[in-house]
């Protein structure tokens, strides 16, 4: 199952605001976070693999951001940690195919948000992160 296909969508999929939200307990697995607070904070969770931006959305934000020089050769991968201050920052900014358009919210654990104990739903975000990065 993943976001729009799981029979629990409507409890964490808001279409009219655009927004999904994202468990608290969900985000601290994906982010290895022992507490709420380390969300806000950066993670070296997936340090130890290569996030590949070439002509990707990402590669603009981190022109941007000043991360990348857009005019110099630079290697298309980036240290995760290096450039994302928070959960949400990450999540937002990298933008889950088909929900481009959405923000991720994190908020606290109850039924109306997207969460990995949920037996029929998958892990759908932490797979498309995976694609992302590069082993």
């Amino acid at each position: 199952m993943c976001f729009s296909c799981s029979p629990f969508e409507s409890q964490y999929l808001d279409i009219k605001n655009k927004r999904i939200n994202i468990c608290q307990n969900f985000a601290m697995k994906i982010w290895n976070a022992t507490n709420a607070e380390e969300l806000n904070k950066k993670s070296t969770i997936f340090d130890n693999c290569g996030f590949y931006f070439e002509n990707t959305p990402l590669e603009k934000y981190l022109e941007d951001n000043g991360f990348i020089n857009p005019k110099s050769d630079h290697l298309n991968y980036i240290l995760i940690s290096y450039v994302f201050t928070s959960f949400e920052n990450f999540v937002n900014t990298i933008k889950i195919p088909y929900f481009s358009d959405y923000k991720i919210t994190i908020i606290e654990n109850n039924q109306n948000c997207y969460n990995l104990n949920n037996k029929i739903s998958i892990n759908f975000l932490f797979l498309i992160i995976i694609l992302f990065l590069n082993i």
